[in-house]
């Protein structure tokens, strides 16, 4: 079903189309590996808490379903992508087209914990961005965000996907400290995806434009499907913190007034 939107903010053109959010599915490997790290970094007072909580670019509400059962409570969900902007009936939270930017009074230290979740990648302006989503918080409040790492593997298909950079953890580190936040927590994930990013930035300058989604981001098949998932059971096993990534994983604090 289609969710009702309350429209708070203006329409907006946005980079990210609706292919997207077709190719992205619960069982997709990268999406598992992804709420897997921030499962693990999450911290443990927003688990007991309650709440209110926000995922920013929720999207297709996927990440928005598996927050609310993870933290027992509804999830507000809010993006610029109207057409993207579907779920079902398991979603509890309000879902808006809001920007952060624009600090609506009701939203005013409103939130213990805000989700951005491959978001600031496509900001001009992080450290802004970041500022604005801080008035959204709580005091002693919580951002999880994660972003693209290794400016290196900056390709076609981020171009196609509207990232503007891919993070380092030093930069990343650096605009939260602009942005007032505090008790910073990086980690990367993906390194044994090295490879196969390394080998997508080369093969992505001869995808057309039309192809450059679903081969930059669909596995090719079942078996490369299951062997990516292989990956992640196996980084995870192996590896508690990787030296670095593909991505990278951070949980910051508002400082208490």
């Amino acid at each position: 079903m289609i969710a009702e939107v309350e429209l708070l903010s203006s329409e907006q053109p946005t980079e990210m189309t609706n292919e997207y959010f077709e190719l992205l599915e619960n069982e997709h490997f990268w999406f598992k590996w992804r709420h897997q790290k921030l499962c693990e970094i999450l911290p443990d007072s927003l688990k007991k808490d309650g709440g209110p909580f926000l995922d920013v670019g929720t999207g297709n509400s996927l990440e928005r379903q598996k927050l609310e059962l993870l933290l027992n409570v509804p999830v507000d969900g809010t993006d610029l992508n109207l057409g993207a902007m579907t779920t079902d009936s398991r979603c509890l939270g309000r879902l808006m087209r809001y920007d952060l930017n624009d600090c609506a009074s009701e939203f005013r230290s409103f939130y213990q914990g805000v989700f951005i979740l491959d978001v600031l990648e496509h900001v001009f302006r992080p450290v802004e961005f970041l500022q604005s989503l801080k008035w959204h918080l709580k005091p002693g409040g919580y951002c999880l965000i994660n972003v693209p790492a290794i400016m290196g593997l900056y390709s076609a298909y981020d171009k196609a996907t509207g990232h503007v950079r891919r993070y380092n953890a030093r930069l990343l580190h650096e605009h939260l400290l602009k942005a007032g936040f505090e008790h910073i927590n990086l980690k990367y994930w993906g390194f044994l995806l090295l490879p196969v990013l390394v080998a997508r930035t080369f093969l992505s300058n001869f995808y057309s434009e039309e192809q450059v989604y679903k081969k930059g981001f669909a596995p090719p098949g079942k078996i490369a499907h299951q062997f990516l998932h292989s990956l992640r059971k196996i980084e995870t096993a192996l590896f508690k913190k990787v030296p670095i990534g593909t991505s990278l994983i951070a949980s910051a604090r508002k400082p208490n007034l």
